[in-house]
């Protein structure tokens, strides 16, 4: 997963709600942090982004709640990690 396949995604409205694009954007951070090594600038980097984006998200009230996933929804994306 990766921020250009959540703006399509986005843009094409395969989104059913909020729930669904935070489960992806945090998987790309999930990814991040599991294909880079601790001290690379691109580590570094998604830290800093995701702490930016999850003070956005609680100023925002914006927060992942399972039941809004479907069974086939979370079953499919936690294969893509």
């Amino acid at each position: 997963m990766d921020f250009g396949t959540i703006k399509h995604k986005l843009n094409m409205f395969q989104y059913r709600n909020n729930s669904e694009v935070l489960f992806d954007c945090n998987l790309v951070f999930d990814n991040c942090f599991a294909y880079n090594k601790e001290d690379s600038e691109i580590y570094e980097s998604g830290e800093q982004l995701k702490t930016l984006f999850d003070k956005i998200c609680k100023e925002r009230h914006l927060f992942y709640i399972e039941e809004d996933m479907s069974p086939d929804s979370r079953q499919s994306k936690r294969r893509k990690k």
